[in-house]
Order: C-alpha cells, then structure tokens, then sequence
C-alpha cells in the first residue's frame, strides 16, 4: 500500500513507480498500481503476473503535485 498525502483519496492521480533494488531484496516482476477506494482511497503496487510480493521489497514513488486530480469533467461523478 502507498500511503501518500497527495495520492490518498485521488483515484485519478498519476504518478511513477519503480522497484528499488539496490538495497532491498530483488522483487523481479513487473508491477503496476491499482487504486482501492475501500481501503480509505490509497493506491496498491502488485506483481503484473500475480506472485506475491516480496517480503521488504522498496519502490521508488515520484508524485507530481499538479497530476493528482480528475481533470476530465466525464469523471466528475465517480463513475468511470
């Protein structure tokens, strides 16, 4: 889970992650994010092939604080 103050509650931020290796162990998957609105609305890293996540693994998170809102009006209710 990523528990950030400028991505906490923002289903349409956009941001960059990438594994951090150097001083973890080596999650060697290709991941993504997934947003979990239950979950008081924080943002998820998975394993693209479903394995499950090293235990310590690190990411490197880069958030753009004018990339966290829902600029497009069509999201402006919710419904995606």
């Amino acid at each position: 889970m990523i528990d950030h103050p400028l991505l906490n509650g923002h289903r349409c931020a956009r941001f960059q992650v990438t594994r951090h290796d150097a001083f973890g162990p080596d999650n060697n998957h290709h991941i993504g994010v997934f947003y979990l609105a239950a979950n008081f609305g924080r943002w998820a890293i998975f394993n693209q092939d479903q394995a499950s996540m090293v235990a310590g693994a690190e990411f490197n998170v880069l958030v753009d604080p004018t990339a966290i809102d829902c600029p497009d009006p069509m999201f402006a209710n919710g419904f995606e």
